[in-house]
């Protein structure tokens, strides 16, 4: 594995700090396909709309410390300050992300910290709880984790309109006010003949971020609002859209609606593809309450996200994730090691001789 933090911002995915290039020695398969991922980022609350700001590589670049290299344990820091958004609750803060590795094993272990905060996102209140991204790019019609699953079951909510949600704010601004969309395009770089619809995703962001100045401030605040207020009102108020699903199974997630599902309550999770019956396990040593698990085949993208619906941020600030990938025999058995503390312990050799 590859640790790097070192990309300059760029304003796109391939910037992004984290683990950036990660395979299994024995398949040699990179898991992020050209590096355009990366497994623990960290977004919400401060990378979202409502503050204003982009995917956090676009502006964000992450201070890397060496705690400690030993043959048992290798352990690193990065400390990235975030910038100033729109909420001024979010000002001034920094996230501290410490990883650790250790020999011959195929666990890496991090723990998430989060300055102080509390505001509200998705106009629901949210304190001291943080997004967490582990991103797979395998590239198109390559779906190299294909299921989901719980330790005693999933109970989750099927598909995301969040996108859509951006997309018919996005549509309804160029209605309202033409001119300003027109030149943020301009700015953006992005060419004024393409259908909003087949945007990359990182455009949407740009376009509401007050870093890129691509929309007028005030036009910005205005726009957030009525973002988090469509996705609110879908998402907590539609009694169909909220039907919850309950497996003993496994989850095939390309088959649900945007192939996405919302899992609730997750601390053992698993993926897994039966075509290399590899599994990337993780353990939570605290439970999340909503989580978002993308496995998308025609872009042969997959995402593990401690977020619930509307960039809404579930994982507790101090939080440990311990992960692993490989092929395990019994994968509820590999995630119930994880938690039993690693624990090295060197001592002198001796013998008693009469005196």
């Amino acid at each position: 594995m590859c640790l790097n933090s070192a990309a300059a911002p760029q304003g796109h995915g391939g910037s992004k700090w984290g683990i950036r290039h990660f395979e299994d020695k024995n398949q040699s398969i990179n898991l992020i396909k050209n590096n355009k991922n990366a497994f623990g980022g960290v977004y919400g609350p401060f990378f979202t709309p409502e503050n204003g700001l982009v995917n956090p590589p676009a502006h964000a670049i992450a201070d890397f410390e060496v705690i400690t290299e030993g043959p048992i344990l290798c352990q690193y820091r990065m400390k990235v300050n975030v910038p100033n958004g729109l909420l001024p609750e979010l000002t001034n803060k920094s996230i501290d992300v410490v990883w650790s590795f250790y020999w011959k094993s195929s666990w890496f272990v991090r723990t998430y910290f989060v300055d102080e905060y509390e505001t509200k996102i998705d106009g629901k209140p949210v304190r001291n709880r943080i997004t967490v991204g582990d991103e797979i790019e395998s590239g198109k019609n390559n779906l190299l984790l294909s299921t989901y699953r719980h330790y005693d079951g999933t109970r989750y909510r099927a598909g995301d309109l969040y996108a859509e949600i951006l997309l018919q704010r996005l549509k309804d601004l160029q209605n309202r006010n033409p001119e300003a969309v027109s030149a943020a395009m301009a700015k953006l770089g992005i060419d004024p003949a393409e259908d909003p619809a087949s945007w990359h995703w990182d455009n949407y962001w740009r376009m509401f971020c007050v870093l890129e100045m691509a929309l007028p401030r005030e036009v910005l605040t205005e726009e957030v609002e009525r973002i988090w207020k469509s996705a609110n009102q879908i998402v907590w108020s539609d009694k169909e859209h909220n039907l919850m699903k309950y497996t003993d199974d496994a989850v095939d997630v390309n088959r649900e609606p945007q192939q996405t599902i919302f899992p609730l309550n997750a601390q053992k999770t698993c993926e897994y593809s039966a075509l290399t019956d590899y599994s990337f396990v993780r353990y939570v040593n605290r439970p999340i309450p909503r989580m978002q698990i993308v496995q998308r085949y025609d872009s042969g993208w997959v995402n593990w996200g401690t977020n619930g619906e509307n960039e809404y941020p579930e994982l507790p600030s101090g939080s440990t994730i311990w992960s692993a990938y490989g092929q395990f025999a019994d994968w509820k058995a590999e995630v119930d090691r994880m938690e039993t503390p690693v624990a090295v312990a060197v001592g002198a050799l001796e013998r008693h001789y009469p005196l």
